[in-house]
């Protein structure tokens, strides 16, 4: 349980000399960059490991402290509008309250503090 890719075991004794054990792996969700460092989180923002290697296809990157516990909401709300989602490249945290998506063509747009789903879905509509 110690190892931060493990997220559940169970360990059960099977009469009379053996023990069975069940390991429960965490899966990837998202490369979070932190403190110059790139790591693979879970869902629930626990770090996973160091990232090695290639970004695959359609990872999301999320950008600053804080941003692993709130990067499930965000893909939330972006899963609501893939027209949008196709063109985010990363979400990067500000100051703890806010996102700003980078989008290809260089493109910044800064979300609000409140009603985050409200202005993805104007901003999915403007880049429809």
């Amino acid at each position: 349980m110690a190892l931060p890719m493990v997220k559940d075991v169970e360990l059960r004794k099977n009469y009379p000399h053996a023990l069975a054990m069940h390991i429960t792996e965490r899966e990837g969700f998202a490369l979070w960059q932190s403190k110059g460092e790139l790591l693979v989180i879970s869902p629930d923002g626990a770090v996973i490991d160091k990232f090695r290697g290639e970004m695959p296809q359609g990872t999301p990157l999320v950008v600053g402290e804080g941003a692993n516990l709130r990067a499930r909401s965000l893909m939330a709300l972006l899963d609501a509008e893939p027209s949008l989602k196709s063109h985010v490249q990363s979400a990067v945290m500000v100051g703890g309250r806010r996102w700003t998506l980078k989008l290809d063509r260089g493109i910044e747009a800064r979300l609000p503090e409140e009603g985050e789903a409200e202005a993805i879905g104007r901003l999915a509509s403007l880049v429809r």
